[in-house]
């Protein structure tokens, strides 16, 4: 399994985007996706739908940005509200304040929307697991992102359009490299339950990578190996925050799995003991997605934010703050790994809307059992 170095594998990403702009441009595409130059604000808006959007979201003025995690945070919503203003030729601002998780919060934007009083948040970032229920149970608005947003793929649309794929994290084993070589990594799941690998992992609460592992594997096969590292005394411990650091310190010599290498690749760029990998057989991660709740009191600007998410301009940006564009979006940075993987031979599965639905029963079921089990009940 080759070891993705953060620091020399991000460069040589950026340098092939920068060359792609480059032979863009040169082809004549006139477009806010191109180029680090924003084109004038007419060229930006496109289809008539979109400049009648833009119009709706100056007037507007003001996006509220309520919730917690990397897509509410204050900076990245500083790095957007520019980028979106020049791209359109706008001025309008994006408010943060701090709030709940996407899971404490989706139950309250449902009582919103059903007692009529306006949403928390203007716009709401969450994964597939909170956007299905919340569109289930008509909180959000349904958006005809296509139109918006013409040569969107299928699997960036979330269904009944009440949300868009705008980034994902990948799930990646985190390591340190002052006690694991990249030689000595798991290869295969089946190499977790090898007695090499005795007081060495650590992992999350959640069975993050555990339930995709299952989903590939099939259910039988993901609870033995689970076990196996369970009686072999493999996992030394289940964490909710904090991994790369505690990576970085030794306390987990091998984490699997995290869900931020932009994280290790931070601090490998500042002298830190670790990096990251995936497996080379199969790649998993869960996509990231936005919606429109349908008691929003900016629901234009919460449009016009998410199609500009969508634009490479947008995409760089979430890219440079989080580390975490879409894999869906042609000339992203994931989108580029997931296709080096996949031309090797692996799989490729993200948890959008259709394979949340498709494999609920893991999701439910399959991730309960397999969390318990790896935190030891």
């Amino acid at each position: 399994m080759r070891s993705l170095s953060g620091r020399s594998n991000m460069g040589f990403l950026l340098r092939r985007a920068r060359r792609t702009a480059v032979l863009a441009m040169a082809a004549g595409v006139a477009s806010a996706s191109v180029g680090g130059t924003a084109a004038p604000a007419s060229a930006q808006t496109g289809s008539e739908a979109l400049k009648q959007l833009v119009a709706a979201a100056q007037r507007e003025g003001e996006l509220n940005v309520f919730g917690s995690g990397d897509w509410n945070s204050p900076k990245l919503m500083s790095a957007l509200e520019k980028g979106l203003n020049k791209a359109y030729g706008i001025k309008v601002r994006l408010k943060t304040t701090p709030g709940p998780s996407a899971s404490k919060l989706m139950p309250r934007l449902i009582d919103e929307a059903k007692t009529g009083r306006a949403a928390s948040t203007d716009i709401f970032f969450a994964p597939s697991r909170q956007q299905i229920p919340s569109d289930q149970a008509g909180a959000l608005e349904r958006v005809d992102w296509k139109k918006l947003m013409p040569g969107l793929k299928s699997e960036e649309i979330g269904i009944n359009g009440a949300a868009v794929v705008i980034g994902a994290s990948i799930h990646i084993i985190g390591y340190n490299t002052n006690l694991v070589k990249a030689k000595d990594l798991p290869k295969s799941y089946q190499d977790f339950t090898d007695a090499e690998y005795k007081g060495k992992i650590g992992t999350t609460v959640f069975a993050v990578g555990w339930v995709e592992a299952a989903i590939h594997l099939g259910e039988e096969e993901a609870t033995r190996i689970v076990d196996a590292m369970v009686a072999n005394g493999t996992i030394i411990g289940t964490t909710r925050t904090g991994v790369h650091n505690r990576v970085a310190t030794g306390e987990f010599p091998i984490f699997a799995f995290d869900t931020k290498p932009v994280a290790y690749s931070r601090l490998k760029a500042k002298g830190a003991p670790v990096d990251f990998t995936t497996m080379d057989d199969f790649m998993s991660g869960t996509a990231s997605e936005v919606s429109v709740p349908k008691t929003s009191a900016h629901p234009n600007l919460a449009k016009l934010l998410s199609v500009y998410m969508l634009t490479k301009q947008g995409q760089d940006t979430i890219w440079k703050v989080i580390g975490r564009d879409s894999p869906f979006r042609d000339g992203s940075q994931l989108n580029k790994l997931v296709e080096s993987k996949r031309a090797a031979g692996a799989r490729i599965y993200f948890g959008t809307d259709q394979n949340v639905v498709k494999n609920q029963y893991f999701y439910k079921k399959v991730s309960r059992k397999l969390a318990k089990k790896l935190r030891g009940n």
